[in-house]
């Protein structure tokens, strides 16, 4: 059940993680509340003690947070997971056994944490896509070597990426949304970073209009990304249009957003 719960929940916070963590986190949690039975003597701690902070332990584990607010963040989501999935899951067996008044299979309690695992993605994703999302909902526009563009993208708080040396604001692109309009130099850059190439010789071939922007949470990886000036910037949302003259975008291999809809996350800077 925990393996339900803690997949379920990054899922829900789009976190890439490897199924074995999931795995091996699910079986720290599931080892910890089985302590209770094995050790009588836990049975008399506190109960914040044993069912609130004990769980922390698998989360610090499979999510890392890097900050406080992130971590209740995750221990809140996991909480509201397991809550619907763990409490539904446990009255249909319940249920089950007083209608046909007979003890059933474990099976049946797995299968039925597995169908409200679903369920509870689907609509907690649904509230999360038509209320939360919809007023950071926005329409981006810029223009590439007098190209214009135009993406859906979202204004995401959590985008804290500036360029190195002048501190611009960065709005992050799918590089395949714009890979056609780029120019042979800034293409070879992006070639040099997919293929690992020795960092020097990739910092040499930026320039006024390219650079390089370091990067700790587009799929939960660390690395290089390629930013460039663009023009002509216009992030529509709602009744409101913000223009800019310029600015930076950077371009990423990897998937912008689960919704494939949304190509681009724009840093809040440009709309304060």
């Amino acid at each position: 059940m925990d393996t339900f719960i803690f997949l379920t929940a990054s899922l829900l916070m789009y976190r890439q993680i490897e199924f074995k963590r999931i795995l091996v986190a699910s079986g720290i949690a599931a080892s910890l509340y089985c302590l209770a039975t094995i050790v009588p003597f836990l049975q008399t701690l506190p109960y914040n003690i044993y069912y609130i902070i004990l769980p922390c332990i698998p989360i610090i584990y499979l999510f890392k947070p890097t900050t406080l607010k992130n971590f209740f963040k995750m221990f809140f989501i996991s909480w509201l997971c397991a809550s619907i999935i763990g409490g539904f899951a446990l009255n249909i067996y319940y249920q089950t056994i007083f209608l046909i008044d007979a003890e059933i299979s474990l099976i049946i309690t797995i299968l039925s944490g597995a169908f409200i695992a679903f369920i509870t993605y689907y609509f907690l994703e649904v509230i999360r896509r038509k209320v939360v999302l919809l007023n950071c909902e926005a329409q981006l526009a810029f223009k590439i070597s007098n190209n214009e563009i135009i993406l859906d993208g979202i204004i995401d708080t959590g985008n804290t990426l500036y360029t190195v040396l002048k501190k611009e604001p960065v709005i992050v692109v799918s590089t395949e949304e714009v890979e056609d309009m780029l120019n042979n130099h800034v293409k070879n850059i992006i070639s040099c970073i997919r293929n690992n190439e020795d960092l020097s010789k990739i910092v040499q071939m930026s320039n006024h209009s390219v650079c390089l922007i370091p990067f700790d949470s587009i799929g939960c990886t660390n690395g290089l990304i390629v930013g460039i000036k663009v023009q002509d910037i216009q992030i529509k949302r709602a009744d409101k249009t913000f223009i800019h003259s310029s600015g930076v975008i950077g371009l990423s291999d990897k998937t912008i957003f689960k919704n494939n809809n949304i190509s681009a996350l724009i840093h809040p800077d440009f709309i304060n």
